[in-house]
């Protein structure tokens, strides 16, 4: 959800790769807002199908998906749980913060 039009003029950055709106008061082109949306769109379809294939437990968490979520980010968070799954820490239950910073 984008909160205001300065957020949506971000974004619109942010996916062109340069600075033309945010911080003006240029009018948008809808065209150029929905071709943003969808980019944003897919990016954030791809990393959830991304999590959805390593999720394997029956279980359930919340992962929060952003334009700035990385492949990486979806490893390592599935790492996590996976660890936290296993019993990490010597209980299960362990918290995802731990296991996401296991000691060295």
């Amino acid at each position: 959800m984008i909160a205001s039009a300065q957020a949506l003029r971000l974004v619109l950055d942010l996916v062109s790769g340069e600075r033309r709106w945010f911080a003006t008061s240029l009018p948008m082109p809808r065209p150029a807002i929905k071709s943003a949306m969808n980019l944003v769109a897919r990016h954030i379809r791809s990393v959830t199908e991304r999590a959805l294939e390593a999720a394997q437990s029956p279980a359930s968490c919340r992962l929060s998906f952003t334009l700035y979520t990385s492949i990486d980010d979806i490893e390592r968070a599935m790492d996590a749980l996976r660890r936290v799954a296993a019993g990490a820490g010597g209980r299960a239950g362990a918290s995802a913060a731990a296991a996401m910073n296991p000691p060295p």
